[in-house]
């Protein structure tokens, strides 16, 4: 199933579709986890950003929204751990592969082995399994009461409000970075990025060539802030204390390799944040919309 509204479905009758749909899946491929915990874990917190983001879509015309968004929130902080320190392996590993020559030292050979350690750690499976089954229960919730939400419209221009609504927050978050290159704002902008990604995903069937390349700009700009933000993860992880003490010269030329993908990955970010963020939000909202076909003539249902 593709996550998408329907040309001639009403609002109310989408997000119910769409969030049990992802629910279903998602609360299917829990049960996988037994095989592959990284893939179901991997698969099933894509799906959870899914139905946020759609949430966040609609946030002004449902009035449950709050308490829906924390449920869902709270099931992905519970798979959580385990897709954090999946993460810091994949990122040591791809910062050893990019600069493998004073990178590759023993010491972080020695660090790579704690990581995979707290891995295994997080993954273990009485300790998944509780994790796992608490975030069940709250998905299975959800996925009941998504049922009878009730959105006060059926009209798509209340989306089409979220979606400008989704855009003006990224586009003052980047005039944020812009400012200060260092500040946290990265990571707020990150998770506005990720969601517009998402959100304008759900309007492909109503204006098909424009969103494709929204959602194109978005998702390389949101894999780059992905990545500059497991970067920053693993700085903190490294300088934090409590890993094994590296020596000096291969602790500087640790973090010396993580600040220098850093600034890379943030001066791509804004470049790329420049060309997505160029228009006033109203005027990217219409663009989207001239894209749209000539109205059906059957009933909204």
């Amino acid at each position: 199933m593709t996550f998408e509204f329907h040309p001639d479905e009403s609002l109310r009758r989408g997000v119910r579709r769409l969030a049990r749909a992802e629910l279903e899946a998602g609360i299917a491929e829990l049960d996988t986890w037994r095989t592959q915990p990284d893939v179901a874990i991997h698969d099933v917190r894509r799906r959870l950003k899914r139905v946020r983001a759609l949430l966040h879509l609609v946030r002004a015309v449902f009035p449950r929204v709050r308490r829906e968004n924390a449920a869902v929130r709270d099931a992905a902080r519970l798979l959580a751990p385990a897709r954090d320190a999946t993460a810091r392996i994949q990122c040591l590993d791809d910062l050893v592969e990019h600069d493998p020559g004073p990178v590759a030292t023993t010491d972080v050979a020695t660090l790579r082995a704690v990581f995979v350690a707290r891995h295994d750690d997080a993954s273990a499976p009485k300790r998944l399994k509780r994790r796992i089954g608490e975030a069940r229960e709250i998905l299975e919730a959800v996925h009941r009461r998504a049922r009878g939400w009730t959105v006060s419209t059926r009209d798509i221009d209340a989306a089409y409000d979220g979606l400008r609504r989704s855009y003006r927050d990224g586009r003052r978050v980047l005039g944020l970075a812009m400012q200060d290159p260092d500040a946290e704002d990265f990571h707020d902008w990150r998770k506005d990025v990720k969601s517009l990604w998402y959100q304008v995903a759900l309007f492909r069937p109503l204006a098909p060539r424009a969103v494709a390349r929204v959602h194109d700009e978005s998702g390389r700009l949101g894999w780059t802030l992905g990545h500059e933000h497991d970067l920053t993860t693993l700085r903190r992880a490294v300088t934090d204390g409590s890993m094994p003490a590296l020596d000096d010269r291969a602790f500087v030329v640790l973090v010396d390799a993580i600040d220098r993908r850093r600034t890379a990955d943030r001066r791509l970010a804004l470049r790329l944040g420049r060309t997505l963020y160029d228009a006033r939000p109203r005027e990217f909202i219409a663009a989207l919309r001239a894209d749209e076909p000539e109205p059906s003539a059957e009933p909204v249902h």
